[in-house]
């Protein structure tokens, strides 16, 4: 599983200790890359690596998997060369049939050719676009011709000159979508931004200029040499020996015997903009925005988590070498950790959106269908408790839902209320949802196919309150769900059991308010989901008043967002959008027209199962 609770450490703490050690003026890395299985659309991001080449031969021409990589440029000039670095790290060997799942055998040598296209249309285009394959034409292998072609050969570093693109990002006579990868031959794993040893990056060459901002050359006749874009340079002297620079970056006073003062730190530079894409802000501003989010509070003297393993001193240190670009890198990452965050906390809500429309289904088809005169009331109530391992969640809720029959033959309606919370752990903090939604639905059985028809619509708002460090951020969102479901009953019966399959399509939407966290802004966004289920439940009868229910049913989900999807290190075969729930429902009468229900679920929802438990209580007036 991965640690989701490690995310923010990891982006945080690691970026701010690399980019410490590398030269911020003249590296730029990712703020997102991913691998797509163009078949399916899947969206493979957040591993190690980036898969390219083949996955299934003999099938469909789209069976195989191409990269992206996005890049916040917005503090890089048009000076200099600009180079795209990226490193094999695997090859994957294919064998087997021409049809189905080959066999794959990893490794550390072979070759691949891999083409590099400056993307016209941004990669969450793709995603949403439902005609993946059409995409892909239009945009990549047949659409910009290639900046130029990677040729790999075992474990290898190759960089490609992408200087005059860069530079169309930057001054915007080209649109930044990022880059796409594709093999034109072999099978390659790339490492990703997630990789701690080979991460992509842009490296820029200075044409003049010293890393630290001063110019390769000087005048031997005393005249001053040129500054470097960080730092201006001190006025020329009659002798070319320089003054120290001041704490704040600007340049040093000239010697008493009119000599040049050098640039000083630029780091220090503390009234310096930091320009990203979800804000600006001061030098000052920045640094303390990343120390908030490592330190449970502002404070050097405050305690990291154990787990993290770095002392507040270090963590002080660290971030207060950082420049202008080193830290707009940091926040970059951060802000696509907080997005991913945002979409589980999405996929908790739809969670307890299914939860809430398999209790309301469950109370139409416990109530009486009408018999054409009696009116009366069904009430329910309900607690649950669900666990999910994957997302390291906890939620608990409660509803409640009264059925009225109406006096329609074989009809009844009803209406439910449900109030839902749920929290997650994070390394550093937590994260808690709320939220609370009201639903129509009604059944209603069509006697010649002996089948129930059901149909709910539901509606909602949740709100969120996201804490890392002493950083906090709240989000407000709404949720729409849409079902309907049909189960023929008692189809057939084996012994004392009877059986009824069962089918359901729900659909839901959830939109997210624009909100902010700690220094970042981030705007609204939506995300669709469609779950599909097909099942099997098993009733068998106790006695007079007990009855004991079983469920097996499987589960296919798709999105309009594909990065909603969770799959953990992401391969060839890892696409976790499908499984199976279990369930056991036991239902006694207590007195007369009265009942309780207990009811167990478990499901293979991601990479570990999820649990939960509801008790119930029906009565009838």
């Amino acid at each position: 599983m991965k640690d989701m609770k490690s995310k923010f450490y990891v982006v945080v703490a690691v970026s701010a200790i690399g980019v410490f050690y590398a030269n911020a003026s003249s590296v730029v890395t990712p703020v997102f890359d991913a691998d797509s299985y163009l078949y399916i659309g899947t969206n493979n991001a957040y591993g190690p690596q980036i898969s390219l080449g083949e996955s299934q031969r003999g099938v469909g021409t789209y069976h195989f998997n191409f990269g992206v990589i996005e890049f916040d440029v917005s503090s890089l000039s048009s000076e200099g060369s600009k180079y795209l670095e990226l490193s094999a790290v695997e090859y994957i060997l294919l064998s087997g049939g021409t049809t189905g799942a080959p066999i794959q055998t990893s490794s550390s040598t072979g070759a691949a050719s891999v083409n590099l296209v400056a993307l016209d249309s941004s990669y969450s285009d793709y995603q949403v676009s439902g005609d993946y394959g059409g995409w892909y034409d239009t945009y990549v292998e047949n659409g910009s011709s290639p900046l130029g072609t990677y040729n790999f050969t075992d474990l290898m570093t190759v960089r490609l000159d992408i200087t005059s693109t860069v530079n169309g990002w930057i001054d915007g006579t080209l649109p930044n979508n990022g880059f796409a990868l594709y093999s034109t031959s072999g099978n390659v794993e790339l490492a990703s931004s997630e990789n701690t040893n080979n991460v992509p990056r842009i490296v820029v060459s200075e044409d003049t200029g010293g890393s630290d901002g001063s110019s390769d050359s000087g005048g031997s006749d005393g005249s001053s040499d040129s500054g470097g874009s960080d730092v201006s340079s001190g006025s020329g002297g009659s002798d070319v020996s320089s003054g120290s620079g001041g704490s704040d970056g600007s340049s040093g006073s000239g010697g008493s015997d009119g000599s040049s003062g050098s640039g000083g730190d630029p780091s220090n530079n503390l009234d310096e903009i930091v320009y990203t894409n979800y804000g600006e802000f001061t030098l000052t501003e920045a640094r303390a925005a990343i120390l908030a989010l490592v330190l449970k509070s502002g404070s050097a003297d405050a305690d990291l988590m154990e787990e993290a393993g770095v002392s507040s001193s270090l963590a002080q240190a660290v971030i207060d070498s950082l420049n202008a670009e080193q830290v707009a890198q940091i926040l970059g990452s951060v802000a696509v950790a907080v997005e991913n965050s945002s979409r589980q906390g999405l996929r908790l809500l739809n969670q307890s959106g299914i939860a809430h429309l398999d209790f309301f289904e469950n109370s139409l088809h416990d109530a009486e269908l009408g018999d054409g005169e009696r009116v009366g009331w069904e009430f329910f109530t309900n607690a649950n408790y669900y666990k999910d391992e994957d997302l390291d969640s906890e939620q608990y809720g409660a509803e409640v839902a009264a059925v009225n029959s109406i006096g329609v033959k074989n009809f009844n309606v009803g209406v439910a209320l449900a109030y839902t919370k749920a929290s997650r752990e994070l390394l550093n903090g937590d994260n808690d949802l709320k939220g609370s939604k009201v639903s129509l639905g009604s059944s209603y059985l069509i006697d010649e196919w002996n089948t129930l028809v059901t149909g709910i619509c539901s509606f909602g708002g949740w709100d969120s309150e996201m804490n890392v460090g002493s950083t906090k951020g709240e989000t407000k969102g709404s949720t729409t769900a849409m079902h309907i479901s049909a189960e023929v009953l008692d189809a057939f019966a084996l012994g004392n059991v009877s059986f009824t399959p069962v089918t359901s399509f729900s659909w839901f939407r959830s939109d997210l308010d624009p909100y902010e966290f700690g220094i970042l802004d981030f705007d609204e966004a939506s995300n669709q989901v469609n779950i599909w289920r097909l099942g099997l439940k098993g009733l068998y009868s106790i006695d007079e008043k007990s009855t004991v229910r079983g469920l097996i049913e499987l589960a296919q989900r798709t999105s309009d967002d594909s990065s909603y999807i969770y799959a953990p290190n992401s391969d060839y075969w890892d696409y976790d959008d499908s499984w199976m729930k279990l369930g056991l429902r036991y239902r006694r009468e207590v007195f007369a027209n009265a009942h309780c229900i207990l009811n167990v679920t478990t499901t293979t929802e991601g990479s570990d199962p999820t649990f939960g438990v509801n008790v119930g209580f029906h009565q009838k007036f």
